[in-house]
């Protein structure tokens, strides 16, 4: 569905002109001409953007900013003058009231590129306020993790250790890891000998040896940064602000580019503003946990699918939410729910018996991802749950599976 806009300028030929360029841009909208006209459609009609004069005859176009902002509208503004007010420009944007301005006379590339991150910008804040909808819901399912072992009943533990000695070993076999060398060893033993006894080597098997001597010895490396991040009992924790996780999780997101290629999707992530707070981390530990959750939701989504990364502030706490759609094929028995919910964070437990281990940012692969990412969050002085969630974004009903991250909030 294209944006629908609301245009709002006193002047009839700029009117006409600025309506022209959206309706060749595909967009629809309506027009208002006064401060007190431009209110009462947006009482009226929900829309995507609002495009405003500052300077109108009956007030400023601000007012209709302190509207949205009160009525908790989804809306995002874009301010339109016929003059670069500088200062005034600059207030409106610094504290997100606008998402951008506009200066006449106004070119239809520009015209094009606002109206298309301020689209965007909608639907991130439609899917904060969606889900913050379902927050009760949410937080009456969200367990905190536990030892499960205590918890599932007797019967459930055969199938679950049973379980993930299988997924140990199908990771340990698949691709270019211990499987991959093993081939190319059995190879290596079956080429003909010399009569000194040596063996030729045929440049391709050379190659395969070498790339399976070198995969192992990755993730032998692996292993082993996991096992002494699991034996950890206690970091240095350093105090940094709720904007700085936001930075830190943009520039981790544009980190990712490649492997987003892969199956071509996206990651969105939240541009809320932030009360004064800080929460007290071990940077390097949070760094990690967030890179594999941001993996592990590459993997498991499907192809051109949006991954969105929400950060939100609840009860004094930081949370920091990764939602990814589940696969429409998925299998109900596997679907993260009940049980499900603790067993995702053991050592070598999988839902898919299958799994692309390609992704080059993933540091901790054969099921080894979430249990690393549980204990980094712990060290932090925080927890981590997984719901499975229903979705009514753009309409569809879907439901997408969400890893929350509550870090407590301290003074500045």
């Amino acid at each position: 569905m294209p944006a629908h806009i609301l245009i709002v300028e006193d002047s009839s030929v700029d009117l006409e002109y600025l309506s022209n360029l959206v309706t060749e841009l595909g967009y629809t909208f309506d027009s208002a001409r006064t401060v007190s006209e431009a209110l009462e459609r947006l009482k009226q009609e929900r829309y995507h953007i609002l495009l405003a004069d500052l300077g109108l005859p009956d007030g400023d176009g601000e007012t209709l900013i302190d509207m949205i902002e009160r009525e908790r509208m989804l809306t995002i503004p874009v301010i339109v003058s016929g003059h670069l007010d500088v200062d005034r420009i600059i207030r409106l944007l610094r504290f997100n009231r606008a998402s951008d301005y506009l200066i006449k006379p106004i070119g239809l590339k520009r015209l094009e590129t606002v109206l298309e991150e301020a689209y965007e910008a909608h639907q991130k804040r439609k899917k904060v306020v969606e889900f913050s909808k379902d927050e009760t819901e949410l937080y009456r399912q969200a367990i905190q993790i536990f030892d499960w072992k205590q918890e599932i009943k007797s019967h459930m533990l055969e199938f679950v250790a049973s379980n993930m000695i299988h997924q140990m070993n199908l990771g340990l076999f698949q691709g270019e890891g211990l499987g991959g060398l093993m081939s190319a060893i059995s190879m290596f033993l079956y080429e003909k000998r010399d009569a000194d006894g040596s063996i030729r080597v045929s440049s391709d098997l050379a190659d395969l040896l070498k790339d399976g001597f070198e995969s192992m010895q990755g993730l032998i490396q692996s292993l082993q940064q996991a096992q002494t991040i699991l034996q950890t009992t206690v970091l240095p924790l350093h105090a940094v602000s709720l904007g700085d996780i936001h930075g830190m999780t943009v520039d981790l997101v544009a980190s990712l580019k490649d492997d987003l290629r892969r199956k071509s999707q996206r990651i969105i992530v939240s541009d809320l503003q932030f009360e004064p707070g800080v929460v007290r981390i071990h940077k390097e530990s949070l760094h990690k946990a967030a890179n594999e959750l941001l993996v592990n939701a590459m993997k498991y989504a499907p192809a051109q699918s949006e991954i969105y990364v929400l950060v939100m502030v609840k009860d004094r706490h930081l949370e920091w939410k990764v939602l990814n759609a589940e696969p429409a094929d998925m299998d109900p028995s596997r679907r993260i729910t009940g049980n499900l919910e603790y067993l995702v964070f053991e050592p070598f437990f999988r839902l898919n018996t299958t799994v692309d281990e390609g992704y080059a940012s993933e540091q901790f692969p054969l099921g080894l991802g979430l249990t690393v990412v549980k204990k980094c969050i712990e060290l932090c002085g925080g927890t981590i749950f997984v719901n499975r969630v229903e979705s009514h974004i753009n309409g569809n009903r879907s439901a997408e599976v969400c890893f929350t991250v509550r870090l407590p909030i301290g003074e500045s």
